[in-house]
């Protein structure tokens, strides 16, 4: 049918609709590696994004467009993209897998500071609260309600800690969007 559009013989076009059928494969695999490689750019993760954007256009590419035709004949042609999209495709899922490792790890070393820093932090406050005022030659007749603002200020260390080190913690792992949205 489409081989018709451009005069070409029978031969031809039973070719091409063979070949359709084939290369039609590559259209599913197709948008998921081209996504994972914007992912990586976008998480600053240039080596897998590079990687994924290597193999998909040139070296798996070549290397099937080369081997497979003398294994598949014409039909070899025609296999090379579908498989170099799968191939890449299972390479991404383990870039994929990688990352969620590394997100992983700095999300449980984030949780274990936040918690040791943010509780020391808290009750540092809360122990300090009572003789801040009298230290800071606080007028006598404030100095109980001072102290009890101190405390009220400091109670929330714990959740403020936690704010700072998470974000901190993302931008490490080169996740730039989570940080503007937990600190916003």
């Amino acid at each position: 049918m489409y081989a018709g559009l451009f005069g070409c013989s029978s031969n031809v076009a039973d070719m091409v609709a063979t070949g359709f059928r084939i290369y039609a494969v590559t259209f599913l695999v197709m948008g998921y590696d081209v996504i994972n490689s914007m992912y990586f750019t976008s998480c600053g993760d240039a080596k897998s994004s590079a990687l994924i954007s290597a193999l998909r256009g040139i070296v798996l590419l070549l290397a099937f467009t080369f081997i497979f035709p003398a294994i598949f004949g014409m039909n070899g042609v025609w296999m090379a993209t579908p498989c170099t999209e799968i191939l890449t495709a299972i390479v991404s899922v383990f870039l994929l897998r990688n990352q969620k490792e590394r997100l992983k790890k700095a999300g449980q070393q984030a949780f274990f500071i936040t918690l040791v820093l943010g509780i020391v932090l808290t009750i540092a406050c809360l122990t300090v609260g009572p003789y801040l005022p009298t230290w800071l030659n606080g007028d006598v007749s404030i100095r109980n309600d001072a102290s009890i603002y101190f405390m009220i200020v400091s109670a929330p260390f714990l959740f403020r800690t936690a704010l700072t080190i998470f974000g901190c913690a993302l931008q490490g792992v080169s996740d730039m969007k989570s940080p503007m949205i937990i600190n916003s």
